[in-house]
């Protein structure tokens, strides 16, 4: 009885080892064949920014005061 049982468990997971490596190198096939020779064209959708500052107001600066 014992036996099966660990026979099982061996079984089990020799299938689920034999399952991760078939399904990572799916994956990796599936990676590797998407990437394709030409590389995609950028669009740029982005919309212009004015990068342009204002300039502070000089009434809105603190003032220094001369102490007597």
């Amino acid at each position: 009885m014992r036996h099966n049982t660990e026979s099982n468990e061996r079984k089990s997971r020799q299938s689920a080892i034999s399952l991760a490596i078939a399904l990572h190198l799916g994956l990796g096939a599936l990676l590797y064949l998407s990437m394709g020779d030409q590389p995609k064209q950028k669009t740029d959708n982005q919309p212009i920014v004015n990068t342009a500052t204002k300039q502070p107001n000089p009434a809105a600066r603190p003032r220094t005061v001369n102490l007597p």
